[in-house]
């Protein structure tokens, strides 16, 4: 029953911090370069219907490999889920540096602008640091204290998910110009 709580502490800690941090983002250069959309198309165009897919599936993917690996190595299945936990909302915090620009690299010039993203980031770290060893959430939670080492697999997760949406956006960046040059030619 404990473990039904786990999904509302993930979107609890994730919206409380993450996405709000996102609404001090300064806007993007070329924004204003950008022809408005069409009234009548849809608020959601293709190319974000496939980035919800792409990283969904992505940390979807690897929070059940989490479980799947940690469930399977004679460990209980409370750890598990602690480690699923937190290959979940580390996932998303690092997608959350993605997320700052939309098709340029994160990491390009203006990383350090906005302040609320690191203040944020450092509040989930701390909550999710709670969430694993404060004994009264343990039992409310259903949660389990980890390792310092068990830590790693869920931060290399969430590496992963930076640098494979990094490169997601190399990559249609180049399919775009691509795709601009041989309608004008």
């Amino acid at each position: 029953m404990l473990q039904c709580l786990q999904p509302l502490w993930i979107n609890l800690v994730t919206t409380v911090t993450l996405a709000i941090s996102l609404a001090f983002e300064p806007i993007e250069e070329n924004t204003m370069k950008v022809p408005p959309r069409k009234p009548s198309s849809s608020i959601i165009d293709k190319y974000f219907i496939f980035r919800i897919l792409f990283v969904s599936a992505i940390v979807g993917g690897i929070t059940l490999y989490a479980f799947n690996i940690y469930s399977n190595d004679n460990n209980s299945i409370a750890l598990a889920q602690t480690i699923s936990v937190n290959t979940l909302v580390i996932g998303e915090l690092f997608y959350l540096f993605n997320c700052r620009k939309i098709r340029e690299s994160t990491l390009t010039h203006g990383f350090f602008k906005n302040k609320a993203v690191f203040i944020s980031s450092v509040a989930l770290v701390i909550l999710q640091l709670s969430f694993n060893y404060l004994p009264f959430l343990n039992t409310w939670f259903g949660s389990k204290s980890t390792t310092l080492i068990q830590w790693a697999f869920p931060i290399l997760c969430g590496m992963t998910v930076f640098i494979l949406v990094e490169i997601e956006k190399i990559i249609v960046g180049k399919l775009q110009k691509s795709n601009n040059i041989n309608k004008k030619g």
